[in-house]
């Protein structure tokens, strides 16, 4: 790790993260933003959140259909204690999905297993054709130097698909703005118009066709921002609403934003409780055998990787202190020599092909 770099004196990030700006202390605008943001979350703001949450709960179990909620469900520590608190705190009558993306790693099979048994929760996954996965894996990273957004788009657009199917009113994410690494467009992007964009470029319309990823050529209801909001809007009024036969699509909530989020006491609660296990690439997306490489090649853009985001989070957080994330860091600087392995033999690629992935960027198709 480059020690001389300059980097924010209360988080983590470094004077190399787009648009940052230090006051007069050191403190950077992202710790500042942050404050600004959670500062009411101790002075009452949590208790609201967990009102809020626990109305969300009752109105969905008034609707009375087989499942109250459906939970994206991949096996790492976020979606597992999701899993876990909606079945075992909230009662909720729950239906797991699983999107296997080609590089689940053996350790995130196994959680799911043990999850869903020790839960009695049903189960539904999605499998796609590994020609497809390849196929967009490849044109992601070669054309846009990452590969994350066809996994993404395969759960978002699953999830939505499953929940309509079954007729879930709710959609329960583990996505926590407090804790996880919040990046800017230069960094990473994620919508539709740039996953269409890469596919377009790259005529790989022709392997979508008849998939999950085709409706991305349809106004799919949960793209739709406008229509989203109504249901959110109408959700908080009505105790009884059927979202799902009026507006045919489901309420999507991220469970970070409503409960405290303590990353050490979920390991502890998920291990006791359902004999979760981390994979030996780690505690952080341990799902995911490439991940590793996601934080290698921002390391290699931007002198720092995902990790750093993350530590910086959590150290706002008060999770863990500044020294310590420091340390941690020094991993960044080694290369993932597994994982790259892992990523180039699946998908037929070649040493020369990374050193074009670490020239492509997702910002040529924005």
């Amino acid at each position: 790790m480059n020690i001389a770099i300059k980097r924010c004196t209360r988080c983590v990030l470094p004077e190399t993260f787009p648009h940052i700006k230090f006051d007069n202390n050191g403190v950077c605008n992202v710790c500042l933003d942050h404050d600004r943001k959670w500062s009411s979350w101790k002075n009452g703001g949590s208790i609201k959140a967990s009102n809020k949450l626990s109305k969300i709960f009752t109105n969905v179990k008034k609707i009375k259909h087989k499942y109250d909620c459906l939970v994206p469900f991949s096996g790492g520590k976020d979606s597992t204690y999701v899993l876990y608190i909606c079945k075992n705190v909230f009662k909720l009558n729950v239906l797991a999905f699983n999107f296997n993306n080609g590089f689940q790693t053996e350790e995130a099979i196994t959680n799911i297993s043990h999850a869903v048994k020790l839960l009695d929760v049903d189960l539904v996954t999605i499998s796609p054709r590994w020609s497809l996965m390849k196929e967009l894996y490849s044109s992601f990273l070669l054309k846009a130097g990452e590969a994350c957004t066809p996994c993404n788009m395969g759960i978002d657009l699953g999830s939505h698909r499953i929940a309509q199917q079954e007729n879930i009113p709710l959609i329960v994410m583990g996505y926590s703005p407090r804790t996880e690494e919040c990046s800017p467009k230069e960094i990473y992007t994620y919508n539709k118009k740039y996953f269409m964009n890469v596919i377009k470029r790259n005529k790989c319309g022709t392997i979508i066709s008849g998939t999950l990823y085709q409706d991305l050529n349809k106004n799919t209801s949960f793209i739709d921002r406008k229509k989203q909001a109504l249901s959110h809007k109408y959700f908080k009024k009505l105790d009884s609403l059927k979202i799902a036969s009026i507006f045919n699509t489901p309420l999507r909530i991220n469970l970070p934003e409503y409960i405290e989020w303590n990353e050490n006491e979920m390991f502890c609660i998920l291990k006791d409780k359902l004999n979760w296990e981390e994979s030996k690439f780690g505690k952080e997306h341990m799902d995911c055998e490439i991940s590793p490489v996601k934080c290698y090649l921002r390391y290699q853009r931007w002198g720092f990787g995902s990790k750093t985001q993350k530590y910086a989070a959590l150290v706002r957080n008060g999770q863990i202190n500044r020294n310590f994330a420091l340390e941690l860091l020094k991993e960044e600087e080694n290369e993932p020599k597994e994982n790259l392995n892992i990523l180039l033999n699946k998908l037929n690629l070649t040493s020369s092909h990374l050193e074009e992935i670490k020239k492509s960027s997702h910002l040529d198709y924005l």
